[in-house]
């Protein structure tokens, strides 16, 4: 964990594994937060905060020469400004799940991937650090960006 004066800013991480001969599981998060910050003068710089949290899991299992694993993450961004452009991000959630298989044969070995992926992005212009009411530039964009891919290869 950690804190800084100059934004106020306030973080921290946190992970735990766990294994067996054939299992494993393991967990990695963090998370920070800050307003904005001061420069050298003690001027607020507008639009200058930000928070994000990220999560992870891993999970892993083992039988004979077959290998399974799955790996899933998050990462979440409500608010990141961008003093210098008009740009400010108000929402941001990426997200993706990976599985894979490697397999041992007497024909050789197999490895199969497959993954998805999503984001969801958008921006405006800070409406509140930026513009009086009713100015605001919003400009939302995002959706999001299915790739499921499989893939066979004898090794």
């Amino acid at each position: 964990s950690f804190y800084r004066s100059n934004g106020e800013a306030i973080g921290s991480a946190a992970a735990a594994y766990l294994a067996s001969s054939r299992f494993s599981f393991g967990y990695e998060g963090s998370g920070v937060r800050a307003e904005d910050y001061r420069d050298g003068a003690g001027e607020r710089i507008n639009a200058s905060r930000f928070e994000t949290s990220n999560q992870q899991i891993t999970a892993a299992y083992r039988s004979g020469h077959n290998l399974y694993e799955v790996q899933a993450a998050l990462q979440y961004m409500p608010y990141e400004g961008f003093p210098n452009g008009d740009m400010d991000l108000t929402e941001n959630v990426g997200a993706f799940i990976n599985a894979r298989y490697q397999g041992g044969f007497d024909w050789g070995g197999m490895n199969i991937s497959a993954y998805y992926d999503h984001i969801r992005h958008q921006m405006n212009g800070n409406t509140p650090d930026r513009y009086p009411p009713g100015l605001s530039r919003e400009a939302p964009s995002g959706g999001g960006n299915p790739r499921p891919i499989c893939a066979i290869a004898p090794s």
